[in-house]
């Protein structure tokens, strides 16, 4: 009685189960007819590797004679082992994952032994916090005959953002701890040396006339329904005067 093809396969792989393995061991010894099986199966093992390596390796162009010679039904070089590989192949793409796990299976040594690279590295998830509005405090006066929103300072960056609305008072408001305010009957000094502040300025529709000077120069101004501006006109609800 000979070995059969598992316990072949364990005999070639040194998975031999420990109860049975000094029976095995010793019927090798003996019966050389499952000593040439083990032979074989050894050889076959390593052509098949062989051809795994071969197709691991640099992309070749295809040889137009011996394309032609398999269209023509004639011989190919190599032809038995490219129907094992494309086979194999065939095999890896409908069970890839069920052939890995049988335990003397040749693509589970295979993929053990080819070569990998480096496991990418995986970046830590990003965080994102929600920043709160910056508190906003500011001053409001009722608008006089000609009213002036002047400040000392330009900015390398910031704004002044400027919206006309149906409000009775002018007001100007810039986040908590950044600006000094002054008012002065009808006239708002905002003292902004130093400061990259963005700044909301309401002006009522109603008012006579507005102007917004910014280091001695008018940059906004408004008289009643004919507004002029030299840089920036009241002809939008909302608009933006840089204060650079």
């Amino acid at each position: 009685m000979h070995l059969d093809q598992e316990a072949l396969e364990r005999a070639l792989h040194g998975e031999l189960v420990s109860g049975t393995e000094s029976v095995t061991r010793e019927h090798l010894a003996q019966c050389e007819t499952c000593q040439r099986s083990l032979a074989q199966k050894r050889a076959d093992e390593a052509e098949i590797f062989s051809l795994f390596e071969r197709l691991d390796g640099p992309r070749r162009e295809p040889d137009i004679a011996v394309i032609r010679r398999a269209s023509a039904g004639g011989p190919t070089v190599a032809g038995s082992q490219m129907r094992i590989a494309a086979g194999i192949l065939v095999l890896i793409g409908v069970s890839g994952v069920a052939v890995y796990a049988i335990p003397s299976s040749l693509l589970r040594r295979w993929l053990d032994r080819s070569p990998r690279g480096p496991v990418p590295a995986v970046a830590p998830p990003v965080l994102r916090t929600q920043t709160a509005p910056p508190t906003l405090s500011g001053v409001s006066i009722v608008p006089g005959a000609a009213t002036s929103i002047v400040f000392t300072s330009r900015q390398d960056v910031g704004e002044l953002i400027i919206s006309i609305s149906d409000d009775a008072h002018i007001t100007v408001n810039a986040p908590t701890g950044t600006v000094r305010y002054a008012v002065s009957g009808s006239r708002i000094a905002i003292s902004n040396a130093g400061s990259v502040s963005s700044y909301q300025i309401v002006i009522p529709r109603s008012a006579a006339r507005v102007d917004v000077i910014v280091a001695g120069e008018r940059v906004w101004t408004t008289t009643g329904s004919n507004p002029a501006a030299p840089r920036s006109s009241a002809s939008r609800s909302v608009v933006h005067v840089p204060l650079r």
